[in-house]
């Protein structure tokens, strides 16, 4: 990667700090984005045909020596197996992705761990906090939510909500803004990278209604696989619906442009973690018996009000980022790869 010195203009630093593969000020290259279909598309190609032989080995395990563990994963259906085993490529190719667009160090990634910017992602996490602790409150409030009959410990649900929320937020940022948002930026700049990152997120976060996914217990058919796949693939096209849409897409932008505003992914996984964090402590103590058209659900991925959060959001951060090209904390001298 080209260094960034104190003499390099605004949109030079830009350009160096987010283009991959050694590309130089103003270069462009689709490499990333044929890499990104490829990964994605492998993952899902061994998922298919791995779920049905995998039941088939648990199955023979299970027939000489049946164990409590083995009658478990008997009683799951061929898309669990399917979910399961696709990540085993995206994670283990990840390393590889990361050699390939020079990725080597947190920094190159885009992690800076100094106080300053520790001190700015707990500010956003806070952000985070509030801004859904609003939508949950309204669900409070008005009605669309209840108490659930058991409720679990707080000190634990608190301890365990924070500890997935921050390793959820590390990993999606790292994989989402650091990952794909470059790769499209380096194949299309700044508009389009913010706009298809979060596309593509909230494309794999998209909820496939049930009933799409139709795999009966007890159905191992090696082509069982294949259907699922089909419709990972192409169920949000069946069953769309473009108020979740849109609220993925919507924080997918906010995030995309933090993240091009502040050159560092600590905010972006302090306002993630936030979100994440009163999201799973909601779920985890009231329950939805029908989803409000203003408030949405216990996810918050439907409704009015989740809709306008992220609009409100999108506004700020794109008003704040026009206000002068000074961030929060100065990026280091040289970035190394």
């Amino acid at each position: 990667m080209q260094p960034i010195t104190a003499t390099s203009t605004p949109r030079e630093r830009d350009e160096t700090y987010f283009l991959l593969f050694g590309l130089q000020n103003g270069q462009r290259t689709w490499r990333g984005v044929w890499l990104l279909i490829g990964y994605y598309l492998f993952s899902l190609l061994f998922a298919a045909v791995m779920s049905a032989p995998t039941y088939w080995f648990v199955e023979w395990v299970d027939s000489f020596w049946s164990t409590e563990a083995s009658q478990y994963l008997l009683g799951k259906n061929i898309d669990v197996y399917f979910e399961r085993l696709r990540m085993g490529p995206l994670l283990l190719g990840l390393p590889w992705i990361m050699w390939m667009c020079r990725l080597l160090s947190f920094k190159a990634l885009g992690f800076d761990f100094s106080w300053k910017h520790v001190k700015t992602a707990c500010l956003w996490w806070v952000i985070g906090f509030v801004l859904i602790g609003l939508m949950a409150a309204g669900q409070v409030g008005s009605g669309t939510c209840v108490p659930r009959e058991q409720l679990p410990s707080l000190g634990t649900q608190i301890f365990s909500s924070a500890f997935a929320a921050l390793l959820i937020g590390f990993l999606e940022e790292l994989i989402f803004r650091g990952l794909v948002l470059r790769l499209f930026y380096s194949a299309f700049g700044a508009f389009w990278a913010v706009v298809l990152s979060a596309a593509f997120y909230a494309y794999t976060h998209f909820r496939i209604p049930g009933g799409i996914v139709d795999v009966t217990p007890g159905d191992d058919a090696f082509f069982t696989g294949f259907q699922v796949g089909f419709w990972i693939l192409f169920g949000i096209v069946k069953g769309f619906n473009w108020n979740e849409f849109l609220i993925l897409f919507g924080l997918g932008c906010a995030l995309g442009q933090l993240f091009l505003k502040v050159r560092t992914l600590l905010p972006c996984v302090g306002l993630h973690a936030g979100i994440v964090f009163v999201m799973m402590m909601h779920r985890s103590f009231y329950r939805i018996p029908e989803e409000s058209i203003f408030w949405g659900g216990t996810g918050f991925k439907t409704g009015l009000a989740p809709l306008l959060l992220v609009i409100i959001l999108n506004i700020c951060i794109f008003i704040w980022a026009q206000r002068g090209r000074k961030t929060i904390g100065e990026i280091p001298a040289q970035i190394k790869s």
